[in-house]
């Protein structure tokens, strides 16, 4: 991700910003990634994302209610850097920038409404036509649908919200209706102005967001850590953290959870009880973590759907299976660390103890069971691999069931008997659970015989082709002598009737992080951790989630593969994670100092190699004649796109504070 100034007077301010005083106001810079424009305003009057694709597609995202502002277009437009500035909303938020036209634009599409829908739109699913037909019928509730004008300036797009709760607006000038009614942007200079009815979230100052300690030692740092730190002050509210941006300008719990957990060493007190309790909550009565929150326009559809008056009371998905055992985990890691202060005065608020105790006994009930945790009945999804194809079709994921259980029994284990009075019942739970969790853990391991290598070596090798099947002999070739090597690796997940999903990934990390490892469950992590793609994890450009070339099911070369949001790319937050889980086992497993330091540079060199990439969500790997190549994820037939910035990609700042402090 690299930053440009907006400006002059702009740049004095984020320069003034990037100082860590006591204002975080405002933090306004520019990114430029996959061919792709990025403004981020965040100043008194409003907060958001401006993102321009030059060829198709303008998108205005405001945190405020997870709502947004959209056209789509066939044409050329070129934002003018130092245009963007907010404007006195009335109670809302309004936004102006200024574009040139390089050649006549047609708008093809125009949307004001929920970030939801306005992510649909982009993957071509009909969501807003869907959404509009239902305001429709629903117009003597108060529904207002999207209206559009001309004007003597331009044209206006509007949609009122239900009961008076202010109006969303577009208007671009000059503009103009064609014969056939379709918008057209006339080749030269255009102002679009829109306007957001809800407020901004309020912002942290630096002060109140970070701890004395590292706030000392910020001006040191380089510009990949300033980069990380103005994308987690944008993120970060006092109200919730978001999770990325543009796509997911909401809490996630699972976010939140993980990114606390490896923002903790440079959070203060303050912002991380306000991460947890963000999340305590918004848990189901029976304990639960919600997964995500419906808000602003999407929780009014979700009412609509239900046929109920709208209303913004936000509706809770509690989908997901891991994000339950990262609640407690994440109370351990503050204990483990340190941060003793946070869980104490969290359970000293009677309603966080009673959320706390929830969970947890939530959670023992699931893990009494003795059985390995399932998705949800109906759901594809479950962890953070939380694409369609990300479990490579299983329903048992290893991240929970080899990684997090065993971890979550040894974090309550260490936080219930603190308590006053101890939940004896709950503890009582703890004690059998260890070993058969342990022994369900081990059964997501397999090895595979040195002739199985080779033969599932050669199998991928059949289905490339070009510079692929080159690069890939290649790779082999370099490599050869892991063909005369049996593999031993982590499952990726377990199937309906408990089969392996034989592909390889680096779910490892939240042992590492998280969990209390034998020597032994050490040594075949790092095992797995040295051996070089693609007869393991490791490429030039860092650890790739997943490996589906030793699969015996070829399907998982494609749903798994090159491009694909959770296979053959490298994503940031995994790779913060592993680089903290090892410097946590350096402390705790000195005889392999030298592997887990090695491994620690191979990590810290990948990422120097992608530069900028390495503060987005992911970056995408592909394979030439001259080996491993990498770009910027979403730009070139991937499956989704990453976002600019993304909450648990934010991290580096704490590992880089970690990694001085162990000096």
């Amino acid at each position: 991700m690299k930053i440009r100034p907006l400006g002059l007077f702009l740049l004095l301010l984020l320069l003034e910003s990037a100082s860590f005083g006591e204002h975080s106001h405002p933090n306004t810079f520019i990114t430029e990634e996959g061919g792709q424009t990025n403004a981020f305003l965040d100043d008194t009057q409003a907060q958001v994302h401006v993102l321009l694709r030059p060829e198709n597609r303008l998108v205005f995202a405001f945190p405020s209610e997870n709502s947004g502002i959209g056209l789509w277009f066939r044409g050329h437009l070129e934002m003018i850097s130092d245009s963007v500035r907010s404007l006195p909303g009335g109670g809302g938020q309004e936004v102006e920038i200024r574009c040139r036209v390089h050649r006549s634009t047609a708008v093809e599409k125009t949307l004001l409404d929920s970030i939801r829908v306005l992510r649909d739109e982009n993957v071509g699913a009909d969501t807003a036509d869907q959404v509009e037909v239902g305001r429709a019928k629903a117009g003597s509730m108060g529904w207002a649908l999207l209206s559009k004008e001309a004007t003597d300036q331009g044209l206006l797009f509007h949609r009122e919200q239900p009961g008076g709760r202010g109006d969303f607006e577009l208007e671009i000038r000059p503009a103009r209706l064609s014969e056939g009614g379709q918008p057209i942007l006339d080749q030269g200079e255009v102002r679009i102005r829109v306007r957001c009815p809800f407020p901004p979230m309020t912002g942290y100052s630096n002060n109140d967001l970070y701890r004395p300690e590292f706030l000392a030692v910020t001006a040191k740092t380089d510009s990949r850590t300033v980069n990380s730190l103005k994308a987690l002050e944008f993120l970060a509210r006092r109200e919730k953290l978001m999770a990325g941006s543009w796509r997911f300008l909401t809490y996630f719990g699972r976010d939140t959870l993980i990114s606390a957990a490896m923002l903790e060493p440079i959070l203060s007190d303050a912002a991380l009880t306000a991460a947890v309790e963000s999340v305590l909550v918004r848990l189901a009565p029976s304990g639960m973590v919600a997964h995500e929150e419906d808000i602003g326009p999407w929780a009014e559809w979700r009412h609509l759907q239900a046929n109920e008056a709208p209303s913004l009371e936000p509706v809770y998905d509690y989908k997901m299976i891991d994000d339950d055992l990262l609640l407690p985990l994440l109370l351990a890691k503050l204990k483990e660390n340190g941060r003793g202060a946070v869980v104490e005065r969290l359970l000293k608020n009677p309603a966080d103890r009673t959320a706390i105790l929830k969970n947890a006994s939530y959670v023992l009930e699931r893990l009494e069971s003795g059985q390995p945790l399932r998705l949800k009945v109906g759901e594809s999804t479950g962890d953070w691999r939380d694409s369609h194809e990300g479990l490579g079709g299983g329903v048992y994921p290893a991240s929970v069931n080899a990684a997090l259980a065993v971890a979550t029994l040894d974090a309550l284990a260490g936080l219930l008997p603190d308590l006053d009075p101890q939940p004896k019942d709950l503890i009582a739970k703890i004690g059998g659970l260890r070993k058969i969790w342990s022994d369900i853990a081990k059964d997501y391991w397999m090895t595979l015989s040195a002739e199985q290598v080779q033969a599932r070596i050669g199998a991928f090798e059949k289905t490339l082709s070009g510079p692929r099947k080159r690069g890939f002999q290649n790779l082999v070739a370099q490599h050869q002598e892991f063909l005369d090597r049996r593999f031993r690796f982590p499952i990726l997940s377990k199937t309906d009737g408990l089969n392996p999903v034989v592909v390889a990934h680096t779910d490892v990390a939240f042992s590492l992080f998280y969990g209390r490892l034998k020597h032994e469950e050490l040594e075949e992590i790092l095992t797995l951790l040295e051996r070089p793609f693609p007869f393991g994890l490791k490429t030039a450009a860092g650890y790739v989630v997943a490996n589906p070339i030793f699969s015996s099911d070829t399907d998982h070369y494609k749903t798994l593969g090159f491009g694909q949001y959770h296979g053959l790319v490298v994503w940031s937050w995994p790779s913060a994670m592993l680089q903290l889980g090892l410097m946590r086992q350096l402390g705790q497993h000195p005889e392999v100092a030298q592997r887990l330091q090695t491994l620690l540079n191979e990590i810290q060199q990948s990422e120097e190699r992608v530069g900028a990439l390495a503060t987005s969500e992911l970056w995408a790997i592909d394979l030439t004649d001259s080996g491993i190549t990498w770009r910027a994820y979403g730009t070139s037939g991937d499956q989704t796109e990453s976002n600019a910035l993304q909450l648990w990609s934010t991290v580096y700042p704490a590992l880089e504070f970690v990694r001085d402090s162990m000096k």
